[in-house]
């Protein structure tokens, strides 16, 4: 990131009265929809002290919209609105990252923020968890493995992800940095 990029964050926090250690950023989308998963916001809605910039591309803002009525007030809606170094920077600030395995992700483990990722069977363990800031939530198959050429009518390793699972993985993730990466499993 520029110094500008970094005065542009501290900037928006300071406007936004947003306290690092009380902001989660959420990125909901993924590059395809048989990636999105939409309990994010059941899963972080028990989190009363904290607030959340939800992240992504323009393509996003229905998912992000949709977050932002389940969790009013609470949110500030980036997608399509900051570049990848303006990302970068204010995902640094935030003591958290929620959501898919995409490059919001990469970039948590990259500007060294603990990060919560739905991991989903398609490529699992090919692209993460490799870094100990990772908490990945999985619901394990036997089709993991399928290069998300997924043989169900639905996608189970990621839609049928409980909410109170999700919410567990943060709340173990807000309260013990690890040494190493961490899975969560929901049986």
């Amino acid at each position: 990131t520029s110094p500008a990029d970094e005065a542009l964050a501290d900037a928006f926090f300071e406007q936004q009265k947003l306290n690092p250690a009380q902001t989660i950023a959420v990125f909901p989308g993924a590059q395809h929809e048989i990636r999105v998963y939409h309990g994010y916001a059941e899963a972080l809605k028990t989190l009363d002290e904290f607030s959340f910039l939800i992240f992504g591309d323009a393509s996003q803002n229905q998912l992000a919209q949709e977050f932002e009525t389940q969790l009013p007030e609470r949110t500030v809606n980036l997608c399509g609105r900051t570049t990848l170094r303006e990302t970068a920077a204010l995902l640094r600030r935030c003591r958290l990252y929620v959501g898919a395995e995409s490059a919001g992700a990469h970039l948590a483990c990259a500007v060294g923020v603990p990060n919560v990722v739905l991991l989903g069977g398609g490529h699992f363990g090919r692209f993460m968890p490799y870094s100990s800031l990772t908490s990945a939530v999985l619901l394990p198959l036997d089709c993991f493995g399928c290069n998300w050429r997924c043989r169900h009518q639905r996608v189970h390793c990621i839609k049928d992800v409980a909410p109170e699972m999700l919410a567990s993985a943060i709340r173990r993730t807000l309260e013990v940095n690890a040494s190493r990466a961490r899975t969560f499993l929901q049986s």
